[in-house]
C-alpha cells in the first residue's frame, strides 16, 4: 500500500505464527466464530507496547495466532457521537474512503447479504488500492459486517472470502484476515480501537512483511486514522454539507 521503509522502533521481530488457512469461501464462515475471533484480536492487540504515538493516536504492531504476517493496531478518541463514526466506517464506507485514503482507487458492494437496520448489516465487497510502480495494485473481496454488541460498542469486522471474480491486469488480489474496528460510545464522543491484518501478497513476500514493511505500515495506519478524525470532526462533513474532498 505504501513504499517500504525500515522497521520502526519498539517492533523488534519475532517469529510468526503458524499460518493461517487460505480465506475460505463465502459460505464457510461462521458469524459467531468470527466475532469472537475479532474481538480476541482487538483484546490481545491491546497489550501490545506502544510502537509510536502520531498526533493522540496510539499505533502498535504484534503478531496474532494463526496469522502469517504481522498485524497493526490503532486507537484514538473523537468528538464526534459513536452512530456518526459508525455510519461513516459502515454503511457510507467507499463514499468515505476517497477522502481519508490515499491509496483507495474504487469499491463496489457485490452483495448485501443481510439488509441493513440499527443493530446490523452484512455486505460482500470488492476494493482496490493503488501501489507505487512497479509494483502490482491490490484488489480485495470481503466479507463486511456492522454489529451492535450492546448499548456503547459497535464491531465493523473485515474478512477476505474466496471470489470467482478475475484479477484485472496491473493487480494482486491481497487477504485481509479477521480484521476490525471497535467504536465505543464515551460521552458526547467515541473511541476507535482498530485491528488490520493483511497479506498484501504478490512480491511483497511474507518475510518482507514482517520486517522491511513495518515502519511503512504503521506511517499508513497512523495518516488514515488522523484523516479520519480531520474529516470527522468537522460538523459538516458528519451532517451532510461538506463537499469538500480532503488530501490525507
Amino acid at each position: 500500500m505504501t513504499a517500504m521503509s525500515p522497521a520502526a522502533e519498539g517492533t523488534s521481530p519475532s517469529a510468526a505464527p503458524e499460518a493461517m488457512p487460505a480465506a475460505p469461501p463465502l459460505e464457510d464462515i461462521e458469524p459467531d466464530a468470527l466475532r469472537a475471533r475479532a474481538l480476541e484480536h482487538l483484546r490481545r492487540s491491546a497489550a501490545w507496547p506502544t510502537a509510536r504515538r502520531v498526533g493522540g493516536v496510539a499505533l502498535a504492531t504484534g503478531y496474532l495466532p494463526g496469522l502469517p504476517t504481522r498485524a497493526y493496531r490503532s486507537a484514538l478518541a473523537m468528538n464526534r457521537p459513536a452512530p456518526d463514526v459508525v455510519t461513516r466506517l459502515a454503511d457510507d464506507t467507499f463514499a468515505e474512503l476517497a477522502h481519508w485514503s490515499r491509496e483507495f482507487m474504487e469499491g463496489a458492494v457485490l452483495e448485501t447479504l443481510v439488509a441493513p437496520t440499527a443493530d446490523g448489516a452484512v455486505w460482500r465487497l470488492r476494493a482496490r488500492y493503488r501501489t507505487p510502480w512497479p509494483l502490482s495494485h491490490r484488489e480485495y473481496v470481503y466479507r463486511f459486517s456492522r454489529e451492535r454488541l450492546d448499548a456503547r460498542r459497535t464491531l465493523i469486522i473485515y474478512r477476505s472470502v474466496a471470489s470467482e471474480l478475475t484479477v484485472p491486469p496491473g493487480f494482486v488480489r491481497a487477504v485481509l484476515y479477521p480484521s476490525a474496528h471497535l467504536i465505543t460510545a464515551d460521552g458526547n464522543g467515541c473511541t476507535v480501537e482498530h485491528v488490520l491484518a493483511t497479506d498484501l501478497s504478490g512480491r511483497f513476500f511474507p518475510w518482507i512483511q514482517r520486517h522491511l514493511l513495518t515502519g511503512a505500515m504503521l506511517d499508513a495506519h497512523a495518516r488514515d486514522a488522523l484523516a479520519q478524525r480531520r474529516r470527522w470532526s468537522r460538523p459538516k462533513a458528519i451532517d451532510g454539507g461538506d463537499d469538500e474532498v480532503d488530501s490525507p
